[in-house]
């Protein structure tokens, strides 16, 4: 009468999703509970299968969850438009980047505003990328518009296990470090996880303690409910 229950964090989460879809016909009341995981795992066919018996949990920017190749050359190709693209220098993006790590700030105010030069100049090569571009290598992808041929996906996406429980800070993204922070969590769609969001928290959100804090917070706010507007959107309605 004993029921089956798979559960991990990171790998360990990405490995339970793989175990319970082979157990899953053995073991048709299974359940996986995958905390934090890898993103590139499992083909859109697969995650829609996996809805029925595996819960993903996801918090805030998390970087692993969103970790695939195409993810990885979007990430790629969004840095060097920006580098090629930026009119202030480099060290003072660095230094103010470093002191918004260090003690806060207001992001907006970086110097990374864009000069007017058109938009077919940011197809031009930056430094080393020169040489992946003569030598036609299959890793360099154009720096053009985002409907070119070049940015036609050479690998099959992959997407996080499951229904994805996101957890959000609830608030304004910067606060003082003494007050409390507040959660939420909203099912989401394995889509909102197809780019890697660069921030402060993008390690730290992976963490399992931060995971834990968070789902304790949860807890102790509302217990026995999820976010209505999830709860609305979703047919999926309790954990």
């Amino acid at each position: 009468e004993y029921k089956l229950v798979v559960t991990g964090h990171s790998l360990g989460a990405g490995t339970a999703a793989l175990l319970a879809i082979l157990l899953r016909t053995s073991f048709p009341t299974l359940q996986c509970y995958s905390f934090s995981p890898p993103g590139g795992l499992l083909s859109k066919a697969l995650a829609d299968y996996s809805k029925d018996f595996v819960v993903s949990v996801v918090l805030g920017k998390d970087l692993v969850p969103r970790l695939s190749i195409p993810n990885m050359e979007d990430l790629k190709r969004r840095i060097l438009k920006i580098v090629t693209n930026c009119n202030k220098p480099k060290y003072r993006i660095l230094l103010q980047g470093c002191w918004y790590e260090l003690f806060g700030g207001d992001p907006d105010d970086f110097p990374t505003e864009m000069d007017s030069r058109r938009e077919e100049q940011l197809s031009q090569p930056l430094l080393g990328e020169e040489s992946l571009v003569i030598r036609h290598s299959s890793s360099y992808q154009s720096l053009a518009s985002d409907d070119s041929p070049a940015h036609t996906a050479a690998h099959l996406p992959l997407f996080p296990p499951g229904r994805i429980l996101h957890i959000t800070e609830d608030g304004p993204s910067r606060r003082s470090c003494f007050s409390q922070v507040r959660y939420r969590a909203d099912w989401s769609s394995e889509m909102a996880f197809r780019g890697i969001l660069i921030s402060p928290r993008m390690l730290v959100d992976h963490m399992p303690d931060a995971v834990l804090r968070a789902l304790n917070s949860l807890c102790s706010d509302s217990p026995f409910s999820l976010c209505p507007s999830s709860l609305n959107n979703n047919p999926h309605t309790s954990m």
